[in-house]
């Protein structure tokens, strides 16, 4: 009996990082599907996709705190031409409240740069590239990103607690380490 408990206590760690592993990869990969679909409309329409603000920050919370949710207008890419078949379910979804009937079942948190734009700021992907990359793009055209498998949005770089260096997720920090997974137009981290 003891041998099959200490084959369990070595077992079922290594089966919860290995799921958790499967995930970031899935994650990953739905993403860089959704790229292709983004860029393959691009390509029939001179621009990409809007993004919508799916609530507002009044009426949902992650962990506590005020968050707008940006996503893909799923029809935009799906009908009536299909870039994509159907947007795939963000694995990593937040752990927050939802309120109004608004679901936080959605796709990647999405945001293109002519939604920026008209909402008064031009530059907040770059910006936000900058701060993780360190170094200044040009005209990047969206981003997209899940919370990872921590399950928490960790955008601020400068408040983040002092093990976390940056704010995108990094394996080598442990599977279960702080960060988001992004991707860029063009660019990536992590992959």
């Amino acid at each position: 009996m003891a041998i099959i408990a200490i084959l369990a206590a070595i077992a079922v760690p290594n089966f919860l990082e290995a799921q958790t592993r499967a995930k970031v990869s899935r994650a990953k990969s739905d993403m860089r599907s959704v790229a292709i679909a983004l860029e393959s409309y691009r390509v029939d329409n001179n621009n990409y996709p809007p993004g919508v603000q799916l609530s507002d920050p009044d009426v949902f919370t992650i962990n506590g705190a005020e968050e707008v949710i940006e996503t893909l207008v799923p029809c935009t890419v799906t009908t009536p031409i299909a870039y994509i078949t159907s947007l795939p379910r963000d694995v990593f979804p937040p752990k927050g409240q939802a309120v109004g009937g608004e679901s936080t079942e959605s796709s990647f948190h999405y945001l293109d740069r002519h939604t920026s734009q008209s909402r008064g700021e031009p530059d907040v992907i770059d910006e936000f590239h900058e701060k993780l990359a360190g170094t200044r793009s040009t005209s990047v055209g969206w981003w997209m990103f899940t919370l990872g498998p921590d399950l928490d949005h960790d955008e601020d770089i400068s408040g983040a607690e002092p093990e976390v260096e940056t704010a995108y997720y990094d394996p080598t920090n442990g599977t279960l380490s702080s960060g988001d997974i992004y991707l860029f137009q063009g660019k990536g981290f992590g992959n």
